[in-house]
Formats: C-alpha cells, sequence, structure tokens
C-alpha cells in the first residue's frame, strides 16, 4: 500500500506478497462503493510488522523464499562449483607450472595475464554478446570449451 509521508512523499508498503500502488491507493477516494469494499479488503491482508515473528521479518526482508525455487536453487549449486574449481585451479598452477620448470618470473606473468584477460573479458564482451543472436547457454558452453582449451594447450607448451 502506498501512502504519503510527512515530508509529501509516497511511501510504499507491502501488503500480503503483493504491493499496491499509488495509483491504487489514490483510486480508492474516487472509486464506487464495489470497488472501494474490494480495496478495503486487500487492506485487511497486510499484517503490522509488530505482529509478524522475528523469523518471518527476515525472511521477507531477505527474500529468502528464493530457496524454495528449483531453478535458483540449480544455479546457486552450479556457480558454487565452479567458484571452488575456480579458486583451487588458482592455487595449484603455479604449482604445476614449477613443477614444469618455469621459472618465478613466468609463473607470476601467467598469473597476471590470466587476470588482466578475465578483467578485460569481462568488461568487453558482455556488449558484444548482448548484440549477437546467439543464445546466453550456447555462449557459456563456448566459453567454458574455450577456457579448458586454452588452459591445457597453454601448461602443456612446455613439456
Amino acid at each position: 500500500m502506498v501512502s504519503d509521508d510527512e515530508d509529501g512523499g509516497l511511501v510504499m508498503k507491502r501488503v500480503g506478497k503483493k504491493r499496491i500502488s499509488a495509483v491504487r491507493n489514490s483510486a480508492k477516494k474516487i472509486l464506487p462503493t464495489s470497488e472501494t469494499k474490494k480495496v478495503k479488503d486487500e487492506s485487511k491482508l497486510s499484517t503490522h510488522p509488530s505482529h509478524e515473528s522475528y523469523w518471518r521479518r527476515v525472511v521477507n526482508f531477505m527474500d529468502l523464499d528464493l530457496l524454495k525455487d528449483p531453478i535458483y536453487l540449480n544455479i546457486l549449486f552450479g556457480l558454487s562449483i565452479f567458484y571452488v574449481a575456480e579458486v583451487n585451479f588458482k592455487m595449484v598452477v603455479p604449482f604445476f607450472l614449477h613443477n614444469l620448470g618455469y621459472s618465478k618470473q613466468d609463473i607470476a606473468f601467467f598469473l597476471s595475464m590470466t587476470a588482466v584477460s578475465d578483467i578485460l573479458a569481462r568488461a568487453v564482451l558482455p556488449p558484444i554478446c548482448d548484440r549477437m543472436k546467439i543464445s546466453r547457454r550456447l555462449i557459456f558452453v563456448i566459453a567454458g570449451i574455450f577456457l579448458g582449451l586454452c588452459r591445457s594447450g597453454n601448461l602443456k607448451t612446455k613439456v
């Protein structure tokens, strides 16, 4: 529900799981009686914040209802596996390169170029991929395959 605050601004209030716009709130004053009754019934659905339990307020504030969505959980699980693998890769690479005979300067240069290319790719590729007519899933698969080939090819050049 939207109401005026002391400064004359509008304040948005939550009514159940729906939000009521300022237009609907101002319509209360000019609607016929049957419409006004509907709006009054909707206002009964709202609970005062002091009547909600502490945990319910935390769930609403943090939008923890997302944890019930299987698509969201799938994305969350996949990204967590990806980030753990990425961190492990970055921790193991210096030791692997050292065993291949690279000097510490070469290893530092390799890790620096990895970070620079990561930053450049994050800045340059999104605008390019937004203009292409390829699905985001296909771009992700192609990028994953390309990343794996580049990493394995770069490490095997010394052997």
